[in-house]
């Protein structure tokens, strides 16, 4: 019994060593974190405070199913003639459905040459996903725009590396590269709506639609036919006040879309200094700092 009681003696100088290190390391940073979850962990009123937090989500759903019909109507109407058109003539195309893009176009009469919130057209998505009849489609039968340039400075062309037969009837057609671009690795995902409405709160810097959809159910880090997240498109905008919200609700600053940008290089290619600044110097750092609280509070219960 003794030796335990050493053991986890010596244990905890040794985490309180660390912990005063990182206090002169990062005085402003994740002190600022340590102290508070050693303040509501090494207290008598741990479970309370924990019982708290619970206390907290279940209150929230509450008002969130006193207020369901309002939110809901929010949410059937945000963006929601964007969506029948442009995403649906995108989500089409990249899925490789000509019949459903053919009724999108016949039942909304959607311009095909519009581009979703990263100027990604329907000639795009389905040139990086090799639906050569889709682009036939979109070339021969409704005379799209062969070179129109995404939020990367990219043509259909460039999505067609993986693709050369393609690219060659692209090439035959006019086809012009745009700026040189990583290769581009189709993405294959089911996005909802909902989703969507991500998206375009992210991209028009709507927090309190992003607060809405998030109290209805949503996955932060959905992505979409390129693979983009809601802080990816956030990031591209300069939406400083969208990027700490998504990052507070649990928003994975490391993934990567179809041609490898993240969001700090997505600020980065956009000269979003403000969000630059916050992804280098705070977002990096919370991260690590919710992979601590997971930790700590999983011993703690302990």
């Amino acid at each position: 019994m003794e030796d335990i009681d050493q053991y986890y003696h010596e244990e905890s100088m040794l985490a309180e060593k660390n912990i005063a290190r990182l206090k002169v390391l990062q005085p402003k940073s994740i002190a600022d974190e340590i102290d508070f979850y050693t303040s509501i962990t090494d207290t008598e009123n741990f479970c309370t405070n924990i019982i708290g937090l619970v206390q907290a989500a279940a209150e929230e759903k509450v008002v969130v199913k006193n207020n369901s019909d309002k939110v809901e109507n929010v949410r059937k109407v945000a963006y929601q003639g964007l969506i029948d058109t442009v995403i649906a003539a995108c989500t089409a195309a990249s899925e490789g459905k000509l019949e459903e893009l053919k009724k999108v176009k016949a039942n909304t009469n959607v311009d095909l040459n519009n581009g979703d919130y990263d100027k990604r057209t329907p000639l795009h998505v389905s040139c990086g996903a090799g639906k050569e009849d889709v682009v036939r489609y979109l070339i021969e039968e409704m005379g799209v725009d062969i070179n129109p340039v995404d939020r990367w400075g990219a043509t259909p062309l460039n999505d067609c590396a993986l693709w050369p037969e393609l690219a060659k009837y692209l090439i035959s057609r006019g086809a012009k590269l745009g700026k040189k671009q990583p290769a581009y690795n189709a993405v294959q995902v089911t996005v909802t709506e909902d989703q969507f409405r991500i998206y375009y709160a992210a991209f028009f810097g709507d927090v309190q639609m992003l607060d809405n959809l998030r109290l209805l159910g949503w996955n932060v880090n959905g992505q979409d036919y390129d693979g983009r997240t809601a802080l990816g498109v956030a990031a591209s905008e300069g939406h400083l006040e969208v990027v700490k919200y998504l990052i507070s609700k649990g928003a994975d600053v490391n993934i990567k879309d179809a041609r490898g940008n993240d969001a700090l290089g997505d600020a980065r290619r956009e000269n979003r200094t403000d969000v630059i600044k916050y992804l280098v110097n705070e977002g990096l750092i919370l991260v690590h700092c919710l992979d601590f609280e997971q930790q700590f509070f999983a011993k703690g219960v302990q």
